[in-house]
């Protein structure tokens, strides 16, 4: 047996011991994932991990088959249930640099009362009691000093090193003469993944080389994933302001301001910098939509196919392939989920069912000063009114009134209203005939003296008969647009939560009803209808929206119109049908009357659905269709919680099935056509995800990517890995290996897109692209296992120094750089045991 000891019990080790598991329960299957099935005697089976050290709270002190699985590790390859216990204790490590600055809320180190010596001492013990004889370093990239600190604890306990990392150990003389001296083998620096982009750069680049063309320039960038695209729309909360924008405007206007360009091609503010304010919408782990402060926001250009997901609620998002949303796992946690691995008709995906933006007092007043140029006012009168033009009659107060009648007014004229005629037009609404909405105009347009006029054939059409309130309406409120393109204004989103249900109060007067057991309302601007989901939403209510094919020609389920699609929306569930009556309702007392009598037709509530997990099978809550299904309705689950004796549980059952979030079906997941474009992100500390377009979508880590200097390295080992290849160096401004950014929405994918561009005969030029995704937890994990079992094999062979044939051809940073077929011959004499020269450097 080989006993080896692993330092930094995260993602990567994880998926390394899960995989040996993996085929420890299954002998029947082959190996997949690893050069070598033996090497000398020793199989995958022979390798034990006897000893593991980490710096996180949640895992030192912990045995070794729960540290693997504990935040913010993703790997669950095997069920945590499954996995074989063990009796290792996860024992602390010092700290050092391997945690970097910007994310130790997220590893959360332990806070050591000890000295490094002293942690020193009780590690080399731990070594010698458990028999350790090969140390595997698997800490985060940039974890310079405390590489150094372990390659010491190597040399001093005399365990073979591994160093998966880019800090030079293997490759610096001065350390791998150490080595040496001591008679210890080290294999490194900076492990190659199997299938990743730095060998198939390589390759590709040597390919070229071989074949006698000529590489120009070249560039490989990696990535965790993409964003949304600008048209999508967001909630932002700017300087305590609320605003519903699309967040690339929103993103473009920052970047032109503070933007930076970032060298991996991307466009990036810091919000820090900016003296501004931002916060949007995320999700915290009790399932409650929150205020979150942004870091960061970032833009960069795309060219490829984007998808747009919808529910069958219709929320929809445009989204890059690699971007994430949310899902219930079995854990009963939010987990990211790519785009790509998402199936129609069967994924449930996280949306909020509330929006709780602000517990703001009612705005009273909206100032008109500003605006008196434009209203063609002659100034103010000495009562604070407006001296309107030829009507001293007119009393429009320049403190202009919030009142409730003007935001119902609001409300009518987004659902039946229009300006007569282009220029000095008046406001018209459609509400003639309905007396009690008649007489809340008549009641707002008294106040100021204003006279109003029913007219047209059916004496439908009211006219109320101001120019300067018409130009209000159009300047200062932002009212306009027609039926196919009108909008909910802006400062609509930053009122009180009163005042929003009176803004909805007036449009459903006009476009609301009551259908069955439904509240409906029908929109020709499939903008406006999300921007009342959104409103409902900011209320506590959940909406659906859903677009009817229209026709010229009448049909049963067909209006009459030259529009090729109507928008419905819907609010059907028992506790949205309460919010609605006690919160909005309508002007019309008949309606409401319909609203309460459709509202005890409602018997159950709570009938949303929810992804099964496992407290459900722990506690025997279960339905008739458990078998099949894998969904339960909230309800059923809540009336059996009397089943739940722990608190714990129960109380983290009642947050899934009662918290901020529903679980929505997808109905359809469309590819987009590819075109050049900018795609979108916020960076969100701590939660890593943000609400956008009315669906909860995860964010990109900037804070871990503003750590640069901790990649230094990492740049230097991947270029140099490409460069060895090519027979005349490229010069330093015409290539960029980037390393690669951890960017949490894609858990542990990672993406590389590489480019190629040189000529051939007679200068003819050519380029080559690639796009290579990857897991990244098992990419290296075969590799790995090689090299513990190498490293062992020079250890009993007695040899000391790094291991040049190992390193060669499993490390991007060896101490010897040579192609890969020369590393791979020179591997497997090693081997099999032939004598050579150049097996241990220094030589």
């Amino acid at each position: 047996m080989i006993r080896a000891a692993v330092v930094g019990v995260g993602n990567c080790f994880a998926g390394l011991v899960q995989g040996m598991e993996y085929y420890r329960k299954h002998p029947e299957k082959k190996a997949i994932g690893i050069m070598h099935e033996k090497i000398a005697s020793y199989s995958i089976h022979d390798i034990e991990f006897v000893a593991a050290f980490d710096v996180g709270r949640n895992k030192v002190g912990r045995p070794l088959h729960e540290a693997i699985y504990a935040e913010p590790n993703m790997v669950n390859w095997i069920p945590k249930e499954e996995f074989p216990k063990s009796d290792v204790i996860v024992k602390e490590s010092p700290v050092l640099d391997g945690v970097g600055i910007w994310v130790e809320n997220r590893v959360k180190p332990i806070k050591s009362k000890k000295s490094t010596s002293e942690l020193k001492k009780e590690i080399l013990r731990e070594l010698k009691d458990t028999g350790a004889e090969v140390i595997v370093n698997y800490l985060p990239v940039g974890s310079q000093k405390a590489t150094e600190f372990w390659a010491q604890v190597a040399l001093e306990s005399g365990c073979a090193l591994v160093n998966t990392l880019p800090v030079f150990i293997a490759s610096e003389k001065s350390w791998a003469s150490k080595f040496k001296k001591a008679g210890i083998p080290i294999v490194g620096d900076d492990v190659k993944s199997q299938v990743g982009a730095t060998i198939v750069h390589r390759t590709l680049a040597k390919l070229c080389d071989d074949r006698g063309a000529i590489i120009d320039k070249t560039y490989q960038i990696n990535v965790g994933g993409n964003s949304v695209t600008g048209d999508q729309e967001i909630l932002i909360i700017k300087n305590g302001k609320v605003i519903k924008t699309k967040i690339g405007k929103f993103v473009d206007e920052l970047i032109e301001i503070y933007g930076e360009k970032r060298g991996d091609g991307k466009d990036a503010v810091d919000v820090s910098k900016t003296g501004e304010g931002i916060e949007c919408l995320s999700v915290d782990e009790n399932f409650n939509v929150v205020r979150a402060p942004v870091a960061a926001l970032i833009r960069h250009r795309l060219n490829e196919e984007l998808y747009e997901v919808e529910t069958y609620e219709g929320r929809k998002i445009k989204i890059t392939k690699d971007h994430n949303v949310f899902a219930l796992n079995y854990e009963g946690k939010l987990e990211p989920i790519p785009i790509h691995m998402l199936k129609e008709r069967e994924s449930y995906i996280a949306v909020p069912r509330n929006l709780p933006l602000n517990n703001k007092e009612d705005v009273m007043y909206i100032n008109l000063r500003p605006y008196l140029k434009l209203l063609f006012a002659r100034g103010v009168d000495e009562e604070g009114n407006i001296i309107v033009h030829n009507h001293p009659e007119i009393k429009i107060p320049v403190e202009f009134p919030v009142s409730d009648q003007l935001l119902q007014l609001v409300g009518l004229w987004l659902a039946d209203g229009n300006f007569d005629r282009e220029g000095s037009s008046n406001v018209e609404i459609a509400c003639g005939n309905d007396s009690e909405c008649l007489a809340m105009v008549e009641n707002f347009t008294s106040k100021y003296n204003i006279s109003y006029k029913i007219r047209g054939e059916k004496m439908v059409c009211v006219r109320i008969a101001s120019k300067t309130l018409s130009k209000i309406f159009r300047l200062v409120l932002g009212l306009h647009g027609d039926s196919y393109s009108k909008r909910m204004p802006e400062w609509v989103f930053d009122l009180s939560p009163r005042q929003i249900a009176l803004v909805l109060k007036g449009y459903m007067s006009g476009d609301g009803t009551v259908v069955g057991k439904q509240i409906r309302w029908t929109t020709a601007s499939s903008g406006l209808a999300e921007d009342i989901r959104t409103l409902l939403l900011m209320l506590g209510i959940n909406s659906s929206i859903f677009r009817e094919r229209c026709t010229k020609r009448p049909t049963s389920k067909s209006f009459k119109t030259n529009l090729k699609y109507i928008t419905h929306g819907a609010i059907s569930s028992k506790e949205d049908m309460e919010m609605f009556v006690e919160k909005v309702g309508f002007i019309q007392h008949e309606k409401n009357k319909k609203a309460v009598l459709a509202l005890t037709k409602l018997r159950k509530g709570n009938t949303h659905i929810i992804p099964k997990f496992a407290l459900l099978k722990k506690w025997g809550i279960s339905s008739k269709a458990w078998p099949s299904l894998k969904t339960m309705k909230a309800y059923t689950i809540l009336s059996q919680l009397d089943k739940v004796e722990d608190e714990k549980d129960r109380n983290k059952i009642m947050k899934i099935c009662k918290g901020d979030i529903l679980f929505l079906k997808i109905k359809k997941i469309k590819k987009l056509m590819a075109k050049p474009q900018y795609v979108y992100d916020l960076s969100v500390p701590d939660l890593e995800r943000f609400i956008c377009s009315n669906i909860l979508v995860h964010n990109t880590d900037f804070l871990n990517m503003k750590e640069h200097e901790r990649l230094q390295s990492k740049k230097i080992s991947k270029t140099e890995a490409v460069q060895s290849q090519l027979r005349h160096r490229l010069p330093d401004d015409k290539i960029y290996v980037g390393p690669s950014d951890f960017i949490p929405f894609l858990g542990n994918t990672k993406l590389m897109f590489m480019r190629i561009e040189g000529r051939m005969w007679a200068d003819i030029p050519f380029n080559m692209e690639v796009r290579l995704e990857v897991d990244d937890k098992a990419n290296s994990a075969g590799v790995v296992i090689d090299a513990i079992r190498l490293a062992r094999l020079a250890k009993d062979r007695k040899i000391g120094g790094a291991i040049v044939p190992a390193s060669a051809y499993l490390m991007k940073h060896p101490p010897v750089q040579l192609p890969d077929s020369e590393a791979k011959k020179l591997l497997d004499d090693f081997i099999s045991g032939k004598k050579h020269d150049k097996i241990s450097w220094p030589f």
